[in-house]
């Protein structure tokens, strides 16, 4: 057991308490989403009449290190009352956890859903309750599957876009997409940098800086090439970075629809997303850091996808649009100039204004109280009177009309 104690809050209180089919924890990283949430579905197994219920994530590895074996997890919260058997144990062969309750063992199988073999192995009935981590990345088909399975659905989600990623990096690797994606991504909701514009850092030193410019999400693109015939777009991310395969698999998806290309298999389904260890870009950079290769330029077919400028510019909104899709990235609210219409009076019937005419005119026309914007501008020998603005030109026009018919030499100027 851990040292931290699990604190009930009144708000935590009135959320066990309430009794709904579905339910969704939506919040920022390292909110207390899964803490929250798990021990909610742990008691409403508890409660439940069936026996078999699922708990599922990206995937085993994801699962144990953020649900089960964390701080404040099952195996924390419940102890000697939550059996863990990774590997299965007797007829229940796939992993699961064996949880004593007073209505007797209930089985919790355990599932990743990025392995959609053994997901789909498992669901072959129905069941009392499914717990669904990050269920914004998860595999649509299995959310619709397993939802129609149960009769209590916990689901957590994070709000990227609220939080964890409002900086988004770029390692220029000398690809000119990096710089139509950059442009693009001006227009949303994230701060964008870029670095290494010169192509001369050292991986040590691209690493090192990532690391010091406390970015939430970076991405290095590259060019692929091969000895021997290859083909397709893949990205690697560091494994169990739920943020990290969100954004690898949505720029795979949308490479391989403006380049006409293919994904190549991850070995689980037929995304381009590959979680790795073996890139110490991916390995060693602190944030989410994603190594994107984007084609290979050693294959024709493929090179000569990207030789016009039109279209690297196509790759680098292709890039943007996969980020923007994976963290929800909401467009910049573009505020319109507002345009008025002011009216410039330069004379009186017929009499140019001098300086002290021009001073004159505003002391009896201003009044603050009514609002009225007026005063006197001198330009050169020239001396004039900008009053009253407004939004429509119409409305200047028509009010310069009737200043005309008093004899005052009036005219509508843009301000």
């Amino acid at each position: 057991m851990s040292a931290e104690r699990l604190l009930l809050s009144q708000k935590y209180k009135e959320f066990l308490a309430c009794d709904a089919p579905v339910e969704f924890l939506e919040g920022t990283t390292a909110a207390g989403k899964t803490t929250v949430g798990i021990f909610k579905f742990m008691l409403k197994v508890a409660q439940s009449p069936k026996k078999i219920h699922i708990l599922s994530g990206l995937d085993l590895g994801t699962i144990e290190k953020n649900i089960i074996n964390k701080d404040l997890g099952i195996l924390d919260d419940f102890g000697a009352l939550a059996e863990y058997n990774a590997g299965g144990k007797g007829k229940y062969s796939l992993p699961h956890i064996v949880f004593h309750t007073s209505k007797g063992d209930k089985i919790i199988y355990v599932l990743g859903y990025d392995n959609k073999a053994r997901w789909k192995k498992a669901l072959g009935g129905q069941y009392g309750c499914v717990y669904i981590d990050e269920i914004n990345i998860a595999d649509m088909e299995y959310v619709r599957e397993v939802s129609m399975r149960c009769d209590y659905l916990l689901a957590t989600l994070t709000s990227y876009s609220q939080s964890s990623a409002d900086t988004f990096a770029f390692v220029f690797t000398g690809i000119t997409a990096c710089e139509f994606t950059r442009d693009e991504l001006t227009g949303y909701e994230c701060e964008v940098f870029a670095f290494n514009l010169n192509g001369k850092m050292s991986l040590q030193e691209i690493i090192a800086h990532a690391n010091k410019g406390g970015f939430d999400a970076i991405l290095a693109p590259h060019l692929n090439a091969h000895t021997n015939f290859a083909y397709g777009t893949e990205a690697y991310y560091y494994p169990g970075d739920a943020r990290g395969r969100a954004i690898a698999d949505n720029i795979c998806k949308e490479l391989s629809v403006t380049l006409g290309i293919p994904q190549r298999s991850n070995g689980i389904d037929d995304g381009g997303d590959k979680a790795s260890t073996y890139f110490g870009f991916v390995r060693q950079t602190k944030a989410t850091a994603i190594l994107l290769e984007t084609c290979f330029i050693s294959t024709d077919s493929e090179a000569k996808r990207i030789d016009e400028a039109h279209e690297q510019k196509a790759v680098g909104q292709a890039i943007a649009r996969g980020i923007v899709k994976a963290l929800g990235l909401r467009k910049k609210a573009v505020v319109p100039p507002t345009v008025k219409y002011g009216i410039v009076i330069t004379a009186f019937c017929g009499v140019v204004f001098s300086k002290q005419k021009a001073d004159e005119f505003v002391k009896v026309f201003w009044d603050g109280k009514k609002g009225n914007y007026c005063r006197a501008l001198t330009n050169g020998n020239s001396h004039f009177v900008e009053m009253q603005a407004y939004l429509k030109k119409s409305d200047a026009h028509a009010k310069a009309d009737a200043l005309e018919l008093l004899g005052w030499s009036a005219t509508v100027k843009v301000m």
